[in-house]
């Protein structure tokens, strides 16, 4: 086993035996205190992710970049230095992970189920509203640094234009309301009323009395065949 394997086997070992000889009550606040400090690494992990997406620099950053740095490289830096604390966070949230999941394990054989519910609750409810006031400090601190930096943000896209759904080829002029019907779809459910159900029966045969027509018309004039008064005399030739 390498030394690297051994310590973190060591140090899991110790925090179990720790964890086991704690009193209920100890369990208990270790507990709320070990599911605010998950909460709270996510929120910092979230918060670094935003300065890197937003290209930002938080004070902590910017306090170990060196005075004299090349204007050039303070970006990469930046990166840098945000890219190591995101790293360092979630090793944090890892070893946090841990040791909430054997407290979790050690609360569970200790306490009646409905206890341990009802007590899990509580404690998450209480976590929940301060982790929700500090999710509000760090977005307003993102707010202020980017303010602050005067960073240029993409305009918002303009809306799409689209085609209209619905092309009238009829020939007859709708009003907005028949628009409005034809938008809706096949799918539209209309009134119960049988003025409604009348109105609508003599648009649709309107429609189709009006389709029907221009369909015989185009068939008409596909087939349609000139004759003149040599017709036959040319046939007959032909013959």
């Amino acid at each position: 086993m390498s030394r690297n394997m051994y310590d973190i086997v060591l140090d899991h070992y110790l925090k179990l035996n720790k964890i086991v000889k704690l009193p209920v009550g100890e369990l208990w606040r270790s507990y709320e205190k070990l599911q605010f400090k998950k909460g709270s690494l996510s929120l910092d992990i979230h918060f670094n992710q935003e300065c890197l997406r937003k290209k930002i620099t938080p004070k902590y950053a910017s306090i170990k970049l060196q005075p004299k740095q090349h204007s050039n490289l303070i970006p990469k830096f930046v990166n840098i230095i945000l890219h190591q604390e995101i790293k360092h966070k979630y090793n944090n949230l890892d070893k946090v992970e841990k040791c909430l999941l054997l407290t979790q394990v050690e609360l569970m054989s200790k306490c009646h189920p409905v206890e341990f519910d009802m007590k899990d609750s509580a404690i998450r409810s209480i976590v929940s509203v301060q982790l929700d006031k500090k999710s509000a400090k760090l977005s307003k601190k993102v707010d202020n640094l980017l303010q602050s930096q005067n960073v240029v943000t993409s305009p918002p896209l303009s809306p799409f234009q689209f085609m209209d759904r619905v092309i009238n080829l009829s020939g007859m002029p709708l009003d907005d309301e028949e628009t409005q019907l034809l938008y809706k779809g096949p799918k539209f459910c209309p009134g119960n009323q049988k003025s409604d159900l009348t109105t609508m029966l003599i648009d649709i045969n309107a429609a189709c009395s009006t389709t029907n027509s221009k369909h015989h018309a185009v068939e008409k004039t596909t087939h349609y065949k000139p004759t003149s008064p040599f017709q036959k005399v040319i046939e007959s030739l032909n013959t």
